[in-house]
């Protein structure tokens, strides 16, 4: 990791600054609409999304605009954005995954992960050939989903460990 992002998590203060490790000095310096309670960003910091209690917004962080905004219908508690930048999941309160393309501002797919307990956390990982979305719940189980199967609908397996 090369990139920080940090802010005011505690207050009200909406501005966010991403800052590069191994140059030492800010890639990045945003003004948000909402107060950032996570953040998450590509391999290459071209693509930033910060999510609030109701919402998840997507950014482009070199010009530091807003792209798009997706409403969401549950709290979230953990955001992460594939490594091309092209899709994201967000871990939800409510044990639900969202899962969706950057360049969109409707999700692709919300499904029921964790048997209602909190989604702890949500990632990409790379096996060679796919993605593949993990996500951690409160009860301490881990699931690996197929992401090829998120694409159109959810509706795949999963592989679960406990």
């Amino acid at each position: 990791m090369h990139h920080v992002a940090f802010g005011s998590i505690l207050g009200e203060d909406r501005k966010l600054m991403v800052h590069d490790l191994v140059r030492r000095k800010q890639h990045a310096k945003l003004e948000l609409d909402h107060v950032p309670r996570l953040v998450a960003f590509d391999d290459d910091v071209e693509l930033l999304v910060t999510a609030s209690d109701d919402q998840l917004q997507v950014w482009d962080p070199e010009r530091a605009r807003k792209k798009k905004t997706v409403k969401l219908d549950a709290r979230p508690t953990s955001v992460a954005v594939s490594a091309d930048g092209k899709r994201y999941l967000v871990g939800c309160a409510d044990g639900t995954v969202v899962y969706g393309l950057t360049k969109s501002s409707k999700p692709k797919a919300t499904w029921p992960a964790h048997q209602g307990y909190e989604v702890c956390m949500v990632a990409f990982l790379k096996d060679g050939k796919r993605d593949i979305a993990v996500t951690a719940g409160r009860r301490h189980d881990v699931c690996y989903w197929v992401e090829t199967l998120l694409a159109k609908e959810f509706g795949g397996k999963r592989k679960q460990r406990r």
